[in-house]
């Protein structure tokens, strides 16, 4: 399992460094999927995958407290989303496009 929480963070790491080097495909493949319904429930199902996952692997961890309040944090952070709703969700998105427009890539 710890391999698993592991080889998710390798991924978000991935990604994280892919929109830091070229955040224009990422941005646009999220203002293409922005209003479906794909991607609100894909934001809300990660969120909760992954921090049911970071919960369970705890015990195993060098700081399991750290672990089981991030991954209650991320499950709360999903939470939210399904609560906010999809039209808020997406409001939301438009306000983090227009910033990242703004701001753009800094280097």
């Amino acid at each position: 399992m710890i391999t698993l929480v592991l080889a998710l963070n390798v991924v978000i790491i991935l990604i994280g460094l892919f929109i830091l080097i070229a955040p224009q495909p990422a941005f646009d493949f999220l203002q293409r999927y922005q209003r479906t319904l794909g991607l609100y429930v894909a934001a809300i199902l990660g969120r909760a995958v992954f921090g049911v996952l970071l919960i369970i692997v705890a015990p195993a961890a060098r700081f399991p407290l750290a672990l089981q309040v991030l991954g209650w944090v991320v499950v709360a952070a999903g939470v939210s989303i399904a609560i906010m709703g999809r039209s808020l969700f997406t409001r939301s998105l438009d306000g983090v496009f227009k910033l990242a427009g703004r701001y753009g890539r800094w280097a």
